[in-house]
C-alpha cells in the first residue's frame, strides 16, 4: 500500500489502518503523530517493514550528523545510508543535516527510542534531499494503535540547539526518568583494563589505587580478570560470576582498603555472555540468542535469564559494598536471523526485554545505593538508555585521542546531564610529557579515564596529569554541564567553548584556529590542545586583559597584559598548555 499524509508517503506491503495529526511544537519544529494499527500475523508473514519518506530541498545541505557517523560527516544517498540504524541497545534515532555555517537545515528524529528504526537522510535525484524512516514490523507482537512520532525541526539555528531539542523532546514524548547522577560519576577514575588486562590482584589493585588518588583520580573501575585465573582468550568462562580467591582472597575486606583511600570501586560484568566453559552454561544454553567469542548470548526474554543477571547485580552489590557496575556489551542483545519465539518466553521483542532487564537491574542496585554509578559504553549511549545508566564511555580507541575527542563530543551532544567519561587513557610513557597531556585534553570536555601504570611515569607526566587532572576536576561545571559549543562538526570539532555566565573555556584542536572570546566573557581560558606555539584570539567586544600563561604541567611561563578587539592578536602558548584571562575595569 502506499498513502500520502502531508509531506510524508506511507509504505507497505501490509494493509496499515493510519490516523494522522500535525501539530507545530515551535517556530519551525513540526511533530508528525501516526496512530497506526495492522495485522501482527500478516506483517511477519510478509517480513514487512514500514517505511514513511519525505521530500526536501537539498539547499543548505551540506553535511551530515548521527549518533553513529563517527569520522565521517559526508552526505550519503538515502538509499544506502546505514548509519541512522538504532535501537535501544544501540545509537540513536536522530540524524542532522546542516550547513557550513555550523547551522541546521533539517533534523528527523523518531519516538521509538526502543524498538529497531533506521533514520536515513541523504540526497536523491538532483535537487533532493530524502528522509527515510524504516520500522520493521516483524518486532510487534500487537499493533492496535501504535503511535509514531515523527520531529521535524527546520530552524536556522546551531546544530547543537537542534540536538538538544531533540534530547528534550524524547525526553517529553517518552517520558524518559534519567538516572540521577552523582557528583562521584562525573569525577576521573582508573581503570585497570588496558594496563593490567587479566593480571590483576587484590594487592596490585590497592597499590595502583594508592597512587591514583595521589594523581587526582577518586575511583577505580576493576575490569575483566577478577572471575577468572589466567587470560582465556574469549569469554569462555564468563558467566558464574565467582570472584577467583587466588587474586582476591577476601573482596570485601579488599574493596574495604580501595575505600580507606577515598576511592569509589566499581566492578565489570559482561552482561550477555554466558560462556561456553562455565558451569552455568548448561542451565541457560537453550536460552541464548546467538554466539560468539566462545559464548553464548542470553536471550532476556526468558524472565528466569533476566532474574539470574539482576540478581548477581545486586548480590554483589550488596555483599561487597561496591559503589557501581561497569555493564558491557549490552548491544549484543539484538533480535537474531532465525528468530523464534519460543515456550517460556514472556516478551517477543528483544529490545522490550532488554528494556525490562535494565528497569530491574536499576531499582533494585538503587535501592541498595541511590548514589550507584552503572557505566554503559559506546555505542549503546541512546535516550533510552539514559535511564539505566548514568556514565557513557566512548568506545575502545586505545592510544586515540583523536577519536577520543570525536567521539565524546557526539555523546555528549544527546546526553543532557548524563556524564559522558573518555576511553581509558594509555601512553608511553617515555613520550614527551605534550603528547601525553594532547590526549588529556582530548577529554577535556567530560569525565577522565586512566589506564596505565602510574609507578612508570616520571616526575614531568605526573606533574602534568595532576595538574590537568585538579583543573578539570575544579571546573567541572564549566566543562561538563554548561553551555556547550562544538564548533564545525564536519571538520570534527577543531575549536570547542563552554560557558557559564561570564566564566568561559575555549580549547583549540588545530593548527592557527582564530578563537573568539565572548562578549560576557570576564574571566576565560583558552586551551592549546594543538601543535601550534600560539593562539591567535580576538573579542566580540573590545576587552583589556591580564594574562597568566602555563605549561602543559601547570607551571606559569609568562603574564603580561593586552587589549583584545575586532583584530587577533597572538598570544605565544606552549603546545598543550593554556591561558587564564582576567578583563580589567
Amino acid at each position: 500500500m502506499e498513502r500520502f499524509y502531508d509531506i510524508w508517503t506511507l509504505r507497505s506491503e501490509t494493509e496499515v489502518s493510519v490516523d494522522f495529526s500535525k501539530q507545530e511544537i515551535g517556530e519551525g519544529v513540526t511533530e508528525y503523530t501516526f496512530k497506526l494499527t495492522w495485522e501482527v500475523l500478516q506483517a511477519k508473514e510478509k517480513n514487512d517493514t514500514l517505511r514513511l519518506a519525505c521530500r526536501k530541498s537539498t539547499l543548505y545541505c551540506r553535511n551530515r550528523w548521527t549518533p553513529m557517523s563517527g569520522p565521517s560527516r559526508k552526505l550519503d544517498a538515502s538509499w544506502r545510508n546505514s548509519v541512522g540504524q538504532a535501537r535501544l541497545s544501540a545509537g540513536a534515532p536522530v540524524t542532522c543535516i546542516f550547513n557550513t555555517d555550523d547551522l541546521n537545515t533539517y533534523t528527523f528524529a523518531v519516538s521509538e527510542i526502543l524498538k529497531c528504526v533506521t533514520v536515513n537522510v541523504g540526497p536523491n535525484d538532483g535537487d533532493v534531499m530524502e528522509c527515510v524512516i524504516s520500522l520493521p514490523l516483524i518486532q510487534f507482537n500487537e499493533a492496535e494503535n501504535y503511535i509514531f512520532k515523527i520531529y521535524l525541526d527546520e530552524r536556522r539555528i546551531p546544530y547543537y540547539q537542534a540536538l538538544d531539542g531533540v534530547r528534550l523532546w524524547w525526553e517529553e514524548v517518552n517520558a524518559i526518568d534519567v538516572m540521577p547522577v552523582s557528583h562521584a560519576a562525573r569525577m576521573p577514575i582508573y581503570s585497570t583494563w588496558y594496563s593490567y588486562h587479566y593480571g590483576i590482584s587484590d594487592k596490585l589493585i590497592e597499590e595502583e589505587c594508592r597512587l591514583a588518588k595521589k594523581i587526582g583520580l577518586e575511583g577505580v573501575i576493576v575490569d575483566d580478570g577478577w572471575q577468572v585465573e589466567v587470560n582465556p582468550q574469549g569469554y569462555a568462562f564468563c558467566g558464574d560470576w565467582e570472584v577467583v580467591a587466588s587474586k582476591f582472597p577476601d573482596m570485601k575486606a579488599h574493596v574495604k582498603k580501595v575505600h580507606e583511600l577515598g576511592m569509589k570501586y566499581m566492578l565489570w560484568f559482561s552482561v550477555p555472555f554466558v560462556g561456553k566453559k562455565s558451569k552455568v552454561c548448561a542451565r541457560f544454553e537453550d536460552k541464548v540468542l546467538w554466539s560468539r567469542h566462545d559464548a553464548h548470548i542470553l536471550d532476556p526474554r526468558y524472565p528466569e535469564v533476566r532474574e539470574y543477571l539482576v540478581e548477581t547485580y545486586e548480590r554483589f552489590v550488596g555483599e561487597y559494598d561496591l559503589d557501581g557496575l561497569k555493564l558491557d556489551f549490552i548491544d549484543c542483545f539484538n533480535t537474531p536471523r532465525d528468530d523464534r519465539v519460543k515456550e517460556g518466553m514472556d516478551y517477543t521483542c528483544v529490545q522490550e526485554a532488554t528494556s525490562a532487564l535494565m528497569t530491574e537491574v536499576r531499582d533494585r542496585l538503587l535501592a541498595i545505593r541511590p548514589d550507584c554509578m552503572i557505566e554503559f559504553r559506546q555505542s549503546y549511549v541512546g535516550p533510552g538508555m539514559r535511564r539505566f545508566g548514568n556514565m557513557l564511555r566512548v568506545g575502545d580507541c586505545q592510544n586515540d585521542g583523536y577519536t577520543n575527542h570525536i567521539s565524546m563530543t557526539d555523546i555528549r551532544l544527546i546526553a543532557g546531564n548524563t556524564a559522558v567519561h573518555s576511553d581509558m587513557l594509555t601512553w608511553d610513557a617515555s613520550e614527551p610529557v605534550e603528547d601525553s597531556a594532547l590526549q588529556v585534553l582530548d577529554a577535556l570536555f567530560g569525565v577522565l579515564q586512566y589506564s596505565l601504570f602510574i609507578d612508570r611515569q616520571d616526575e614531568a607526566h605526573m606533574k602534568m596529569s595532576r595538574y590537568l587532572i585538579g583543573f578539570m576536576k575544579e571546573h567541572e561545571e564549566l566543562l561538563q554541564r554548561s553551555e556547550f559549543i562544538p564548533y564545525e562538526p564536519q571538520h570534527l570539532y577543531p575549536v570547542i567553548t563552554a560557558r557559564k555566565g561570564s566564566e568561559e573555556l575555549t580549547a583549540v584542536y588545530a593548527r592557527d584556529r582564530i578563537l573568539t572570546v565572548s562578549e560576557r566573557a570576564e574571566h576565560f581560558y583558552l586551551v592549546n590542545a594543538s601543535r601550534s606555539e600560539a593562539l591567535f584570539v580576538k573579542a566580540e567586544r573590545e576587552k583589556r586583559i591580564s594574562y597568566t600563561v602555563r605549561n602543559c604541567m601547570g607551571e606559569a611561563v609568562s603574564t603580561g597584559e593586552t587589549v583584545l578587539g575586532a583584530s587577533p592578536s597572538m598570544i605565544s602558548v606552549p603546545v598543550a598548555g593554556m591561558v587564564e584571562c582576567f578583563v580589567l575595569e
